[in-house]
């Protein structure tokens, strides 16, 4: 099996496991040979996480494609994602959204939803959530782009589909992802996949009875 390397080096534990050594390092005034053979050892084991990471979901999902983010930033990284599979903003047909809070999500993501729609005026994107979305975008310039279906929980697992004008769909899956006070809580990292037909429709089903409870 062809493994591409790029496709695991996406995340800060790696930045935190090497300055981790570094200081270490300095600290007990190890030679360059054993500060360099710890990064190698580093390397070598963040990879293998990685990879068995993926390999797993991409079973659970019967997916063809898989990138792991130990800790993803909402949105951002799933539109670098798609930027690794040659898409842009340009290229989404529709967004199906599940977020934890409106009024949370809404607070950090009116931004960066605006910038996608800015470089796609036919975009269509619905967002899920918990609580009321007065606290979300309203302009008159995002009336035909964005919908919101507040619901009556909050849900920490997120499945969010992105349909691709070429007839693709992804998913990005967090496994958990939870905010209080503005902070995002990641405990399982996030997964972008091209799930199978049989699960793709599952997940359409699941997020159609979650539209189905807006109030």
């Amino acid at each position: 099996m062809k493994i591409d390397l790029t496709k695991y080096m996406y995340g800060n534990e790696a930045l935190i496991l090497f300055l981790g050594w570094f200081i270490i390092s300095n600290v007990f005034n190890f030679t360059n040979l054993v500060l360099f053979a710890g990064i190698f050892t580093l390397l070598i084991g963040i990879f293998v996480f990685r990879y068995f990471k993926t390999s797993n979901m991409k079973k659970e999902y019967s997916s063809d494609l898989s990138y792991y983010y130990f800790s993803p930033q909402p949105i951002t990284s799933m539109v670098d994602a798609l930027y690794m599979e040659n898409y842009k903003a340009k290229d989404i047909k529709k967004i199906d959204f599940i977020a934890y809070d409106l009024e949370e999500s809404c607070n950090y993501g009116q931004k960066k939803i605006s910038k996608i729609i800015t470089s796609n005026k036919d975009v269509e994107i619905n967002i899920i959530g918990y609580g009321d979305e007065k606290y979300c975008i309203n302009s008159k310039n995002h009336a035909n782009n964005l919908s919101y279906f507040p619901i009556n929980e909050k849900k920490t697992e997120h499945k969010n589909l992105i349909y691709m004008n070429d007839g693709r769909t992804f998913l990005w899956y967090e496994p958990y992802h939870k905010i209080e006070n503005g902070k995002h809580s990641f405990q399982k990292g996030g997964y972008f996949l091209e799930p199978s037909k049989k699960i793709l429709e599952s997940i359409e089903e699941d997020i159609s009875n979650l539209k189905s409870q807006s109030r």
